[in-house]
């Protein structure tokens, strides 16, 4: 006889570690009617308990001052590392630093097949590959057994995942090791995966030729610059900026995020990483003597070991000490939980029954993106017109917010 469930479907949140745990492997993360991972169980369980008692968000979240923890806002130095990064760099240097003695780094990047998943890097050329945001929910099977090889070899470990991904591995291995270095980012949450594969599928289909490289924060156009930006492999590419481009600009809308996201345990100024990474939001808000340009880093440190590896790169960035009630104002999703769009359902429901739909006409439906958007990102391609514009901007400030 099966468990009736190993927790509530509105709580999971598709990390695989009840499948990873079971005994009898006969529990599955198999795809549900949303595109989400969640688990199967299978005709033979012995229930056990284990994947119950170690569900991640079955367990309680102490919001505990274990440690003084220390914020500061980084900047990389080096400029290539900048330019490739989502904001100031700092997730590059301190995955370098593991991988320089002899480590290895789990990460997040594009597969083969563009999907999202978790991988290793033990070569900077493989660290690459993890750089950069990807706004949909990555594929775990597998990596927890990996990490646990790779830590029980005495190998140092960094693994880099979503606040609840941190919970999931700790829960996982059920004991603390030396070697393991854990960092985690402030999210609002994560994309359905079937909901980025249809509209990659539309592009291309549109452009004629498989995704050769796709990144959702590129800078070509400013280093805050939420957007597409995909090259394919007939050498054709695609970018729009987040008001123009559907996948991005409803996500920032909440509209098709996993459910656990919207009460998230793990959404605390505590966390259960080691340092915790973020955009430096607010920046001119503060006393901080650093420019948005290029990027920034907010870096939260919350143990004696992060403390100990940001020491090591410090002196790779333009560095700034600042505190915890900064951190709060400038990044409310630190420690709140974003309520889901309206229109989530309805979407669900359109996106199901009618799988044939190209997903930018659909999203048009719940959320339409103006001409005078549509022509703003082509402008915003035109270089010649572009830097016209900016330095109009720049001499009459009324004309900043147009």
């Amino acid at each position: 006889m099966a468990i009736e469930k190993i927790t509530d479907f509105e709580k999971c949140c598709g990390c695989g570690v009840c499948a990873a745990l079971c005994p009898k492997q006969c529990i599955t993360m198999e795809p549900g009617a949303e595109g989400f991972l969640y688990p199967h169980v299978g005709a033979d369980c012995i229930e056990c308990g284990l994947c119950q008692k170690n569900c991640p968000v079955n367990k309680d979240v102490d919001d505990a001052e274990s440690y003084p923890r220390r914020v500061f806002a980084c900047r990389n130095l080096d400029r290539d590392v900048l330019f490739q990064s989502s904001s100031g760099g700092f997730f590059f240097e301190i995955a370098r630093e593991v991988i320089a003695c002899g480590g290895v780094v789990f990460g997040v990047v594009f597969d083969a097949g563009n999907r999202v998943v978790h991988a290793k890097a033990e070569t900077l050329e493989a660290l690459r590959a993890m750089m950069g945001s990807k706004y949909v929910q990555s594929d775990k099977r597998g990596v927890w057994s990996e990490v646990k090889a790779a830590l029980q070899t005495g190998r140092k470990v960094l693994f880099s995942g979503t606040p609840c991904e941190i919970g999931a591995l700790r829960a996982f291995l059920r004991k603390d090791y030396d070697n393991l270095l854990c960092t985690d980012f402030i999210c609002m949450g994560t994309p359905s995966p079937a909901v980025f594969a249809r509209h990659l599928h539309d592009l291309e289909q549109r452009f004629g030729a498989p995704a050769a490289s796709i990144s959702f924060r590129n800078k070509k156009y400013g280093a805050y610059t939420h957007s597409l930006s995909i090259t394919f492999a007939n050498g054709k590419s695609y970018f729009r900026p987040q008001y123009a481009e559907p996948y991005v600009k409803s996500f920032h809308s909440r509209i098709y995020l996993r459910p656990s996201c919207h009460h998230c345990s793990y959404k605390q100024a505590f966390r259960l990483s080691d340092i915790t990474m973020a955009d430096f939001w607010g920046l001119t808000s503060t006393d901080i003597p650093l420019t948005m340009a290029g990027g920034v880093s907010m870096v939260i440190v919350h143990s004696a070991k992060g403390m100990k590896y940001f020491d090591k790169v410090k002196g790779r960035f333009t560095c700034y000490e600042t505190d915890m009630a900064t951190a709060r104002r400038v990044q409310p999703m630190l420690t709140a939980s974003c309520a889901p769009s309206p229109v989530r359902e309805a979407f669900f429901r359109d996106f199901r029954e009618r799988p044939d739909a190209p997903f930018s006409g659909l999203i048009g439906r719940y959320e339409p993106i103006p001409l005078r958007d549509r022509l703003r990102a082509r402008l915003k391609t035109l270089t010649g017109l572009r830097r016209l514009v900016q330095g109009m901007k720049r001499r009459f400030p009324a004309l900043r917010h147009m």
